[in-house]
């Protein structure tokens, strides 16, 4: 993962020197970074170029925009590993509120985006809510992907 890394940012370097530090296509390369310090486990590395990522998606396509969401994703992962979980919870909300509006309350990237605010509240120990965040995200990969596929299991999982 390291040599990745450098490869990554080799690769972030050069086109923010062709395009410039502000340019909205960086924020691939951001996130490609971010990916390689999560795998190493430099999660506080990670959430900067993730942060960095997307300030460059809301510049980009908006706030209110699926591109957006996924970002918002990415800072909440992030924020998780570094054990920050009020923080996480922020940034999973808004994921969950902006893929609804993006592709609707019913359809799998929404599920993921309530699975997620599950998780952060079940790390902060609000339980009840948790477990109405999980049961959504089951319900909707059952009922999309059937009961014996994979992802539904991780709804599974989730829910206890």
């Amino acid at each position: 993962f390291e040599e990745g890394l450098q490869n990554y940012q080799q690769a972030l370097e050069i086109k923010r020197n062709a395009l410039g530090e502000q340019n909205p296509d960086l924020a691939v390369e951001y996130i490609n970074v971010g990916k390689s310090f999560s795998c190493l486990d430099r999660h506080q590395e990670a959430l900067e170029v993730y942060n960095k990522a997307l300030e460059l998606k809301i510049k980009q396509f908006g706030e209110c925009h699926a591109e957006t969401a996924e970002n918002y994703d990415n800072v909440g992962t992030a924020h998780i590993r570094l054990g920050q979980y009020s923080k996480a919870l922020e940034f999973y909300e808004k994921e969950l509120e902006l893929r609804k509006k993006a592709v609707g309350e019913v359809h799998l990237n929404s599920a993921a985006s309530y699975n997620n605010v599950g998780s952060s509240l079940l790390k902060l120990g609000r339980y009840a809510e948790a477990l109405e965040y999980c049961n959504k995200a089951l319900g909707i990969w059952k009922t999309a992907m059937g009961d014996d596929h994979p992802t539904t299991a991780v709804g599974y999982n989730s829910v206890g």
